[in-house]
């Protein structure tokens, strides 16, 4: 009888080629747990994400316009409407906590600088008497107040803000000289919200834009003794932001 002279070839099942695999994967894997140096490095707790203290400096230009309505007295023969359109500078100081990734609560103020404006009244073809302190050509305006700013993502640089406090109006005679605050100086609620968007320059400092919008109602007696009503708004408002959080 003869013998074949060669054995037939067998082909390795699929199963030993995946355990083989399975086993090599392992082994790599104890091997880099062990290894630190093969880790990829964690992000350090509290670089470039948007926690803990917050303090944020901005300054811009936005438009100003004011309506001020007197109440119904006999020198102005009824109530007299004064408005006022301008451009003025805008800044903004705040400081506070971020209780939760992402969310800072604080308190901050909101400054609004006159810087030029024109003024119309609805008596244009009448001479009225004014107070001095009254005139809204140069006015200055500030709101102190609480705040709340979100950042979408916390290691990403868009936000949103608002704030809500008190507002409060001052300025300056319109021949220049500065008046006593004590005379005339209206106070009411005030308000803003912004969205912005920053970007890290530090691990903790970052530089941003902000547009913002901010409106105000306040109440006061001029010298002359004559009650008015002022609402103000300031938008749109264009600011740079630096921003430590």
């Amino acid at each position: 009888m003869r013998l074949p002279t060669s054995l037939p070839r067998t082909r390795p099942r699929r199963w030993v080629a995946a355990l083989a695999a399975s086993w090599v994967v392992g082994a790599w894997g104890r091997t880099t747990a062990a290894d630190p140096a093969l880790t990829a490095p964690e992000p350090e707790s509290g670089v470039r994400t948007h926690d803990g203290l917050y303090l944020r400096f901005a300054s811009g230009f936005g438009v100003y316009d004011e309506l001020a309505r007197s109440e119904d007295v006999e020198r102005f023969d009824g109530r007299l409407r004064i408005k006022a359109r301008g451009f003025a500078a805008v800044r903004e100081l705040a400081v506070g906590g971020t209780p939760y990734p992402g969310l800072v609560i604080g308190g901050g103020i909101y400054g609004v600088a006159v810087v030029t404006s024109s003024v119309t009244t609805n008596r244009d073809d009448q001479e009225i008497e004014l107070s001095r302190d009254v005139a809204p050509e140069s006015r200055d305006l500030s709101i102190i107040g609480v705040f709340v700013d979100r950042y979408f993502v916390p290691a990403l640089g868009l936000h949103v803000q608002a704030a809500l406090g008190l507002a409060n109006q001052y300025g300056v005679r319109v021949d220049g000289e500065p008046f006593n605050q004590g005379e005339y100086s209206p106070f009411g609620p005030g308000g803003l919200i912004g969205l912005g968007y920053e970007t890290w320059v530090t691990d903790q400092w970052s530089l941003g834009v902000l547009a913002r919008f901010g409106a105000s109602v306040m109440f006061g007696k001029d010298a002359q003794g004559t009650r008015w009503v002022h609402y103000v708004t300031n938008a749109p408002s264009f600011l740079m932001t630096v921003t430590y959080h």
